[in-house]
């Protein structure tokens, strides 16, 4: 995986009131929260894989009920985000980012 600081825009789906609270914690302590269980995180590929393997532990998440998924969201890209409706602009360390 890249090494290069990048933003990823991470969504969860967990079905456990319990573990949702402790996954969502874990990733507010390291992004920025955009939707109700949709974050942005800079981080490097190995930070993420560090990240992911931390909030899929078994107290927070269950691999036959829950889904975690991270996208990349290219430098290029973050220019053509759009957000539509209410919302807090995120700004993230280098460049703002509205989606």
């Amino acid at each position: 995986m890249n090494d290069d600081l990048r933003t990823w825009v991470l969504s969860y789906d967990v079905a456990d009131d319990k573990r949702r609270t402790r996954l969502h914690r874990a990733l507010q302590s390291r992004g920025q929260r955009v939707q109700f269980s949709v974050f942005e995180v800079l981080a490097t590929g190995a930070e993420l894989d560090a990240l992911l393997a931390a909030i899929t532990h078994p107290s927070r998440f269950d691999a036959t009920t829950d889904s975690v998924r991270a996208w990349p969201l290219c430098e290029r890209c973050q220019p053509s985000a759009r957000v539509v409706g209410a919302g807090p602009p995120v700004s993230l360390p280098g460049r703002p980012l509205i989606l």
